[in-house]
């Protein structure tokens, strides 16, 4: 056997095949760690979704720097309540269909969405500490991402096998 005259075989044929013959321990944890990526992924992406909605409610003025962090915080203050809710919204609808599509992918495996919401919940409080948020706006993002965590819990049942 030489192998160099073996063709090259994408690395996706590998999982499959992995996958359709492996043991059933091995496609259990599989999709547990399948369930927590694209969970992730879905957030963020649902995240930038909220977040650009939000610069289109609310744009700031000319000649802000994005890379100033001072001018970015001086600039918070004065966004209106609403673009603010609008971002808590955003959160709470990004980690709840994160977790959701998370936990259906893992079959209901419940450490699949405490390590997505871990994972966002980490973001939001860099993002808050960064940028220096109003209280309200961290109390009411917290309680979000717990309502967030619990709700996608109560409606994924859990598959004992």
């Amino acid at each position: 056997l030489h192998l160099k005259k073996i063709p090259p075989i994408p690395v996706t044929f590998f999982i499959l095949l992995f996958l359709k013959y492996s043991n059933f321990g091995a496609k259990l944890m599989m999709r547990k760690v399948l369930g927590i990526f694209v969970g992730v992924i879905l957030c963020v992406l649902l995240i930038l979704g909220a977040e650009v909605l939000s610069h289109l409610m609310y744009t700031p003025p000319a000649g802000i720097d994005p890379t100033d962090m001072e001018q970015l915080k001086a600039q918070l203050k004065e966004v209106p309540v609403v673009v603010l809710l609008w971002v808590v919204l955003g959160h709470f609808v990004a980690l709840f269909c994160g977790n959701w599509v998370g936990l259906k992918i893992s079959g209901g495996h419940r450490p699949t969405a405490y390590t997505i919401s871990g994972i966002m919940a980490l973001m939001v409080v860099f993002n808050s500490i960064a940028l220096l948020h109003p209280l309200w706006f961290v109390i009411l993002d917290g309680l979000a991402v717990l309502l967030a965590l619990v709700l996608p819990l109560k409606l994924v049942p859990e598959k004992t096998t």
